[in-house]
């Protein structure tokens, strides 16, 4: 399992072309009767996912755009909620289930109405390996849809469409491997700094506060170069 840890949300969902539509419905039997679902995320399925709809592929033959070997085609699959959400963890389970990179679109009905949110693992060692989890906010069904970015290839145009979801800025050109190495680090140092903070709160002795403070000092400079 990956360190599910959400990035900063970015809010846009993305308007996808007519022409890479698919709209198949994907049986949650077959999903579930994989044998590597857990039963407990065979049991989520059942409960709290309505249906699983494979919505769009991004390949060459449907967008001209040439692939790379870290990105030779991604698909969007649509979730329909029954309540609630599905956590980070079920849906890595669902993306590892899948042979193709993924970019998940959930919808649920909430008290305001229909809402979406979109999430997807940026794995460094190809779709099957550790992902790295990156999610936007649940924003209304009516909200407006950001264009879809222009891109040289589908690996760029992946990492274009996952970019605001993205703790950092990407940097220009880097690849998708680079992305998930660049988000494991900056989550590795997050957690680091907020355990640090912690026992600085707890010391009482000037002198080591002053040298927690220096490591401190040090780690969020390493953060703020990766940002």
């Amino acid at each position: 399992m990956s360190d599910a840890r959400p990035t900063a949300p970015g809010q846009a969902l993305v308007r996808w072309p007519v022409s890479a539509r698919i709209d198949r419905v994907v049986p949650k039997r077959t999903l579930a009767s994989a044998a590597s679902t857990p039963a407990a995320v065979r049991q989520k399925l059942t409960d709290d996912v309505e249906h699983v709809r494979w919505l769009f592929t991004f390949s060459p033959a449907l967008t001209t755009l040439p692939g790379t070997p870290e990105v030779p085609e991604f698909v969007v699959i649509g979730i329909e909620l029954r309540a609630g959400d599905l956590d980070a963890g079920t849906l890595e389970v669902l993306d590892r289930s899948m042979p193709r990179r993924v970019i998940f679109e959930l919808s649920r009905t909430a008290r305001e109405g229909q809402e979406h949110r979109m999430a997807a693992f940026l794995s460094a060692r190809g779709p099957g390996g550790r992902g790295q989890y990156v999610t936007s906010a649940w924003v209304p069904a009516e909200a407006p849809r950001a264009p879809l970015p222009a891109a040289i290839d589908l690996e760029a145009l992946y990492l274009a469409v996952l970019e605001p979801l993205l703790p950092a800025p990407r940097v220009p050109g880097s690849r998708v491997s680079e992305v998930a190495e660049r988000i494991e680090a900056i989550a590795t140092l997050d957690r680091r700094i907020t355990a640090l903070e912690r026992k600085i709160q707890r010391e009482v002795q000037f002198n080591r506060q002053v040298a927690l403070r220096q490591e401190l000092r040090e780690l969020q400079r390493e953060r703020d170069a990766l940002s």
